[in-house]
């Protein structure tokens, strides 16, 4: 399939925060942050990284069908200051879905990982 040209959205702006789910094997230990807990780096590993714009959905909506998993925050001028672009990617049964795209080397999934924050955290002790 070919790879389609992405143009970063002046319409999201960088103080805009996009919401990643988090699979419940990504929640890591993390001694540092008040929680105890951070999202794994590998969770921000895909190349076309698949959010949704905070302003455009509800954290109901965002976690429907996904109630296992966590939710974080991040801005969209935290993916930009990494070289990745931000796109939005509507789905019909999801307008608010945005892609954060470019590649991800471990520095930026660390960086990306370490600059968000929980909106919803469940520990790997919680069903």
């Amino acid at each position: 399939m070919p790879e389609r040209h992405l143009t970063d959205d002046p319409t999201i702006s960088d103080v805009d925060d996009v919401w990643r789910r988090i699979h419940p094997d990504h929640v890591v230990p993390d001694p540092k942050r008040e929680e105890g807990y951070k999202p794994s780096s590998a969770a921000f590993a895909q190349e076309q990284l698949s959010v949704n714009l905070a302003r455009d959905t509800t954290v109901e909506r965002t976690l429907e069908g996904y109630e296992d998993h966590s939710l974080v925050a991040l801005t969209a001028g935290l993916a930009r200051q990494h070289g990745q672009v931000v796109v939005r990617d509507s789905l019909p049964e999801n307008d608010a879905h945005v892609l954060v795209v470019g590649q991800k080397s471990k520095p930026i999934c660390r960086a990306l990982s370490n600059g968000s924050q929980w909106i919803v955290l469940k520990r790997p002790e919680e069903p």
